[in-house]
């Protein structure tokens, strides 16, 4: 049976406005979250955002590994910031995941961080860290140049320190020949 007329406007007007509904409260849980990119690393952070949940928020983000080892655990930094107040660093926390070479998804942490985000703040976020079972990368003087960044200072740029990973690497197989 086809509606007509009123009843088939008066629907598609409803469906409208039941998705507007859905996709408000859908923002409205969630916020954006700013990202201070560090040149250098091998994984790049993209569409981050805390989304609400029961015992606080969750940071979500779609993360993208550019080198040819898996990715094993990142550690970040997580400032809010107030604009009459200055910045004041709310988590350092390492997180575990795992990401094939070359490969993106998106990824949630299920660890809540227990803030309460008030209006008008901003959220920076900060990669400090990226472990993979080869390598570690390592922010140097991360703290001042996140510092820096948060006062407005884009001159001070971080950089990247490789080394090996000798705690995560796989043990070697050895072959003993006997005759």
């Amino acid at each position: 049976m086809f509606l007509t007329g009123k009843r088939s406007m008066m629907l598609v007007v409803m469906f409208v406005v039941m998705c507007d509904v859905v996709v408000a409260q859908r923002k409205a849980r969630e916020i954006a979250v700013e990202v201070f990119e560090v040149a250098g690393f091998p994984l790049n952070v993209q569409q981050a955002v805390l989304v609400k949940a029961e015992q606080g928020y969750l940071f979500r983000c779609q993360l993208s590994n550019s080198s040819d080892s898996e990715m094993i655990g990142l550690r970040y930094s997580l400032a809010l910031e107030q604009p009459s107040e200055t910045p004041r660093y709310v988590f350092n926390r390492s997180e575990a995941f795992q990401l094939k070479p070359y490969e993106t998804k998106k990824i949630t942490f299920q660890s809540p961080l227990r803030i309460i985000p008030k209006q008008g703040q901003r959220i920076v976020f900060m990669l400090e860290q990226a472990v993979s079972n080869d390598s570690i990368w390592e922010v140097a003087k991360a703290k001042e140049a996140f510092a820096a960044y948060l006062n407005g200072d884009y001159s001070v740029t971080p950089t990247v320190i490789r080394v090996a990973n000798q705690v995560d690497a796989p043990i070697p197989t050895r072959i003993i020949y006997q005759r």
